[in-house]
Protein backbone atom coordinates (compact mmCIF):
# COMPACT_ATOMS: atom_id res chain seq x y z
CA UNK A 1 0.00 0.00 0.00
CA UNK A 2 2.85 2.52 0.69
CA UNK A 3 4.57 2.39 -2.55
CA UNK A 4 0.86 3.01 -4.56
CA UNK A 5 0.00 5.66 -1.89
CA UNK A 6 3.29 7.51 -2.91
CA UNK A 7 2.45 7.56 -6.40
CA UNK A 8 -0.78 8.83 -6.09
CA UNK A 9 0.15 11.39 -3.63
CA UNK A 10 3.21 11.84 -6.21
CA UNK A 11 0.39 13.09 -8.80
CA UNK A 12 -1.42 15.15 -6.50
CA UNK A 13 1.64 16.91 -5.44
CA UNK A 14 2.60 17.85 -9.26
CA UNK A 15 -0.06 20.08 -9.78
CA UNK A 16 0.55 22.15 -6.79
CA UNK A 17 3.95 23.58 -7.90
CA UNK A 18 7.06 23.37 -10.02
CA UNK A 19 8.34 19.92 -8.69
CA UNK A 20 12.27 20.54 -6.75
CA UNK A 21 14.63 17.31 -6.98
CA UNK A 22 16.83 16.87 -3.83
CA UNK A 23 19.51 14.99 -3.88
CA UNK A 24 19.14 12.51 -0.95
CA UNK A 25 22.64 11.66 -0.81
CA UNK A 26 23.81 14.92 -0.41
CA UNK A 27 21.01 16.00 2.66
CA UNK A 28 22.11 12.19 4.12
CA UNK A 29 25.93 13.80 3.16
CA UNK A 30 24.99 16.73 5.54
CA UNK A 31 23.57 15.63 8.75
CA UNK A 32 20.21 16.40 7.08
CA UNK A 33 17.12 14.05 6.26
CA UNK A 34 16.00 13.03 2.64
CA UNK A 35 12.54 14.26 1.35
CA UNK A 36 10.25 12.22 -0.18
CA UNK A 37 9.14 15.58 -2.63
CA UNK A 38 9.41 19.09 -2.60
CA UNK A 39 8.08 21.12 -5.04
CA UNK A 40 7.85 25.33 -5.05
CA UNK A 41 5.06 27.70 -5.59
CA UNK A 42 5.82 30.87 -3.82
CA UNK A 43 8.02 28.95 -0.86
CA UNK A 44 9.86 25.58 -1.04
CA UNK A 45 7.58 22.58 0.67
CA UNK A 46 8.99 19.46 1.73
CA UNK A 47 6.65 16.81 1.64
CA UNK A 48 7.19 13.82 3.43
CA UNK A 49 4.19 11.59 2.32
CA UNK A 50 3.13 8.74 4.79
CA UNK A 51 0.38 5.46 4.30
CA UNK A 52 -0.39 5.90 7.78
CA UNK A 53 -1.83 8.02 9.81
CA UNK A 54 0.97 8.63 12.68
CA UNK A 55 3.14 11.02 12.56
CA UNK A 56 7.03 11.72 12.13
CA UNK A 57 9.32 10.42 15.02
CA UNK A 58 11.48 12.47 16.49
CA UNK A 59 14.71 11.84 14.68
CA UNK A 60 12.31 12.51 11.23
CA UNK A 61 11.48 15.65 12.66
CA UNK A 62 14.79 16.35 13.51
CA UNK A 63 16.40 15.55 10.21
CA UNK A 64 13.55 17.38 8.03
CA UNK A 65 14.01 20.38 10.02
CA UNK A 66 17.94 19.53 9.69
CA UNK A 67 16.76 19.83 5.89
CA UNK A 68 15.35 23.18 6.17
CA UNK A 69 17.78 25.03 7.37
CA UNK A 70 20.26 23.89 4.34
CA UNK A 71 17.98 24.43 1.93
CA UNK A 72 16.74 27.83 3.27
CA UNK A 73 20.84 28.82 3.05
CA UNK A 74 20.50 27.58 -0.40
CA UNK A 75 17.65 29.19 -2.00
CA UNK A 76 16.92 31.86 0.08
CA UNK A 77 13.28 31.18 0.44
CA UNK A 78 10.69 30.01 3.02
CA UNK A 79 10.28 26.79 3.54
CA UNK A 80 7.73 24.51 4.84
CA UNK A 81 7.39 20.58 6.14
CA UNK A 82 4.29 18.90 5.65
CA UNK A 83 3.33 15.29 6.25
CA UNK A 84 0.93 13.77 3.41
CA UNK A 85 -0.98 11.11 5.10
CA UNK A 86 -4.36 11.17 3.10
CA UNK A 87 -5.41 12.51 -0.29
CA UNK A 88 -8.39 14.95 -0.52
CA UNK A 89 -11.31 13.22 -1.45
CA UNK A 90 -12.42 15.18 -5.40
Amino acid sequence: MGEEFEKLASRYLFHLGIPVLISSRFLRECGAGQVDYAYYNGSLYLIEIKSHERGLTHIQRRRLENSVKLLAEIFDCDIHIQVLNHLPKN
